[in-house]
């Protein structure tokens, strides 16, 4: 359903949309494996952040 309303949304908006959204995905799993001194965490957020 989410992927539906995204594809509804002009390029314009859903491109810096979901560059946003992975942004803080990214910056949340590594802020996780920061606080966790987990090193999965921290290879999953290096990977999809960087």
């Amino acid at each position: 359903m989410f992927g539906f309303l995204v594809r509804l949304l002009p390029f314009w908006v859903r491109e810096p949309l979901l560059v946003v959204v992975g942004s803080v995905f990214g910056v949340r799993i590594m802020y996780l494996a920061a606080v966790e001194r987990e090193w999965v965490p921290a290879g999953i957020g290096t990977v999809w952040w960087g």
